[in-house]
């Protein structure tokens, strides 16, 4: 090397300085930023990790104990801790009502982009715009009431009658005794009561044992070309239909009316989740000071289980503790459990219809 020449050197030098100097300052950058998110929420009690990362919400989700962790982050920080950067969790029916209520200035986070089934268009499960949700719904609601032609009640005796001969057959094939997968066995029975209530036909996933999925879209599409109308008129699609839904939305919410819960207080369908977002000008959450723009995520186990609302002995299950108690504590255990359905403008429009089924299933196959 020239000793007279240094340019070389330098250049080196300089590069390898530049390398470290933006490594120094992204970070510092990232030191800041999580500071930054710390402290917004560092008012709010829950895990250190997930102060300071999503990462505690990903590994928990992901060991397959996120039903344990919930209950036992909530009963350890209270009634509001924080899960994450931007994102706290809730166990008050009383807030959670008041969040919800249709007159209720929160909105749907960005979380439930997550949960839409198909990527052309929203269900009104997915949708976050409010207005849109609210007209969604709103004509949606006409093939939930089971008014007009359609008779609910008797899709819902119809496809019971079914599951009932099945298990009969089931039986007898056994020669009196049977084991089955009733898991299985109950959401063939949901798919083929929501085919059959909303589109008049059931897909026969029950007696056959097999799942018809493919049908949808061409129901959809028979339906709305006219090249199956007769005989029809009095079933969900039809009401939806006649009140303005278009087909490529009908199909999109046809598709998710199969999930309704069986499990309310002690296995509700729900760990935690469809979060709200803070309104502009922030809120007061359980006596704390929640920013705009938060997540707000609703912890269904902690709220069945709040000994406030049902007792000490909230963990067991004992149905006597909605009758062995006065009508102002019985209507209020009764208001939160129907929180597993949403409430106010989120609430669930297959409400009605799972009620139903609930009060019929048990006593046939029982």
């Amino acid at each position: 090397m020239d000793p007279w020449n240094l340019s070389g050197s330098f250049a080196t030098l300089d590069s390898k300085g530049l390398i470290i100097s933006s490594c120094i300052v992204a970070v510092l950058g990232l030191i800041f930023s999580t500071a930054v998110q710390w402290y917004r929420l560092s008012h709010i009690r829950g895990p250190l990790l997930a102060s300071l990362t999503s990462l505690w919400a990903y590994w928990s989700v992901k060991g397959m104990g996120f039903h344990r962790i919930v209950l036992d982050t909530q009963r350890k920080y209270g009634k509001l801790a924080r899960i994450a950067p931007n994102s706290v969790m809730l166990s008050d029916p009383e807030t959670l009502w008041r969040i919800t209520s249709a007159r209720s200035s929160y909105t749907r986070s960005k979380w439930y982009a997550s949960i839409r089934f198909n990527p052309y268009g929203d269900s009104v499960l997915s949708e976050i715009d409010t207005a849109k949700h609210d007209k969604r719904k709103a004509k949606l609601a006409f093939g939930f009431s089971g008014k007009g032609l359609m008779d609910l009640e008797g899709s819902v005796d119809t496809q019971l009658a079914v599951l009932v001969d099945v298990l009969k057959s089931r039986i007898s094939q056994g020669q009196g005794y049977a084991v089955v997968d009733i898991g299985r066995m109950l959401h063939h029975f949901q798919i083929d009561l929501i085919t059959f209530a909303g589109m008049g036909n059931a897909w026969g996933n029950l007696p056959l044992d097999k799942d018809h999925f493919h049908a949808l879209r061409e129901a959809v599409e028979r339906r709305v070309n006219g090249g199956d109308v007769k005989g029809h008129g009095d079933d969900m699609l039809d009401e939806w239909l006649k009140h303005g839904i278009s087909p490529a939305e009908a199909e999109i919410d046809l598709s998710i009316q199969a999930v309704i819960n069986e499990g309310m207080r002690m296995a509700p369908p729900l760990t935690a989740g469809f979060p709200k977002e803070v309104p502009p000008g922030g809120d007061i959450i359980c006596g704390k000071a929640v920013p705009a723009g938060t997540e707000v995520y609703v912890n269904f186990l902690s709220l069945m289980r709040d000994q406030d609302v049902f007792g000490h002995d909230a963990e067991i299950f004992r149905p006597e503790r909605f009758i062995d108690c006065d009508d102002g504590t019985k209507a209020k255990r009764m208001k939160v459990v129907d929180l597993n359905f949403g409430y106010g403008r989120w609430l669930c429009l297959g409400k009605a219809l799972a009620w139903m089924e609930m009060n019929k299933i048990f006593v046939e196959v029982s």
